[in-house]
């Protein structure tokens, strides 16, 4: 049996650097994580009408699982790749059912990676697969 896997392509804004969150004033962050919950949303629901996929009242991972984040930069700025924060996406991925639940029981492994500069605009790849 084929192991489950989801991946979804998207903009870099989803995963905010941590100093982005962590600076600025209270009403900023607030709006940004809240961009990011509904551009989650809209990307869980494309996938799964791109992958014709049906919830059945159960979690598509109901397992352990690992996540991984690959990012694509346009320009060659200087960038800490660890920075890269995928709290509010992935608790958004929860929120819509793809995965039981973030901790560590359900996803024991999270791995943050470059996956180099392109011509096109920066893009991530956050995928997660079944262990």
């Amino acid at each position: 049996m084929a192991r489950k896997h989801l991946k979804i392509i998207c903009s870099v804004e989803l995963f905010p650097s941590d100093n982005k969150i962590d600076g600025g004033r209270l009403q900023d962050r607030i709006k940004l994580k809240n961009s990011i919950k509904r551009d989650a949303v809209i990307l869980a629901c494309k996938w799964c009408v791109d992958n014709k996929f049906l919830f059945n009242g159960k979690p598509m991972f109901e397992g352990q699982a690992e996540v991984t984040l690959t990012v694509f930069y346009k320009d060659k700025r200087r960038r800490d790749i660890h920075n890269l924060s995928i709290k509010t996406f992935l608790d958004q991925i929860v929120n819509y059912g793809f995965i039981a639940d973030d901790n560590i029981d359900f996803i024991p492994k999270t791995t943050l990676c470059f996956g180099g500069y392109t011509d096109k605009e920066s893009y991530a790849v956050f995928e997660i697969k079944e262990l």
